[in-house]
Parts: C-alpha cells; sequence; structure tokens
C-alpha cells in the first residue's frame, strides 16, 4: 500500500513539473517580447526627443544644457500623440523628466 502511494505521488508531482515548465517557458516568452517591444519604444522615443531638439531649438543647443519645463511638456505632448498607442499597449507612460515608467 505504501509503495502504491509513493509511486502515484512521483508521477504526480512529475506531471506537475512537467506542466509548470511549460507555463514557465510561455510566460518567459512573453515578458521577452514585451521588454523588447519596451526597448525598441525607449530607442524610438530618444530619436524622436533628439530629432525634435536639433529641429526646434537649432544646431546651437547642447545635449549638456537641460530642458526648460516649457519644452519638457511640449516633447511629451508630442510624444503621446506620436506613440500614444504603442505605449497604451505597452502600458508605459512617460513622466515629467521625459522617461518611460
Amino acid at each position: 500500500m505504501k509503495t502504491i502511494k509513493i509511486i502515484i505521488q512521483f508521477f504526480t508531482n512529475l506531471f506537475n513539473r512537467l506542466k509548470y515548465r511549460r507555463i514557465t517557458k510561455k510566460l518567459q516568452n512573453g515578458a521577452k517580447n514585451k521588454n523588447t517591444d519596451r526597448n525598441n519604444l525607449r530607442f524610438l522615443m530618444a530619436r524622436f526627443k533628439n530629432k525634435y531638439r536639433r529641429k526646434m531649438i537649432g544646431k546651437n543647443s547642447s545635449k549638456y544644457i537641460p530642458w526648460t519645463f516649457e519644452e519638457k511638456q511640449c516633447i511629451k505632448l508630442l510624444c503621446e500623440k506620436e506613440f500614444g498607442n504603442q505605449m497604451k499597449q505597452l502600458n508605459v507612460r512617460l513622466n515629467n523628466n521625459l522617461e518611460l515608467i
């Protein structure tokens, strides 16, 4: 009786481990895809901000001079307009320092 119980526990544990391995593989792939999408969006937004700096502020501007509050708000609105749908899909938003959260 005891050996039958041990054999049954062995197979139930084996099947549970296999089931959880499959689930974790799916979750890992989903997390990787979401992170790559977020990194791509972060790259696109950084490129967008650099283009805005060159276009609106001019070629004389330095990247070491911080933006004013008005410029940050303008960029934030333009980024929301440009990348709003992607940000909603990825559940990401911009803070006041123009960083993705």
